[in-house]
């Protein structure tokens, strides 16, 4: 029985995209990680999405507006605080 690496049609969509020159690259360690990590982050989206449904794009507005706020740990804090106003 003779395998195929690439199936019925591939080559040509690899030779469309101008990777062809470039296959033996998706054997490489380095591309299988990056695809596995891709695989994962699209999996772990569906379930935030799945989870926080309608305030998911926002809940990612604010992470992102978080992530590069200049007194973050003081702002988490804040957020994560249930009494913040205590003395």
């Amino acid at each position: 029985m003779q395998r195929h690496l690439v199936r019925s049609g591939e080559w040509d969509v690899l030779k469309g995209r101008n990777l062809h020159d470039e296959a033996h690259l998706v054997f490489t360690a380095p591309w299988q990680d990056a695809v596995r990590r891709e695989e994962s982050r699209v999996r772990l989206d569906a379930l935030y999405r799945q989870r926080f449904g309608a305030d998911y794009d926002e809940i990612k507005r604010i992470r992102e507006w978080l992530r590069h706020h200049p007194d973050r740990d003081h702002v988490v804090a804040f957020l994560t605080d249930p009494e913040p106003y205590r003395p």
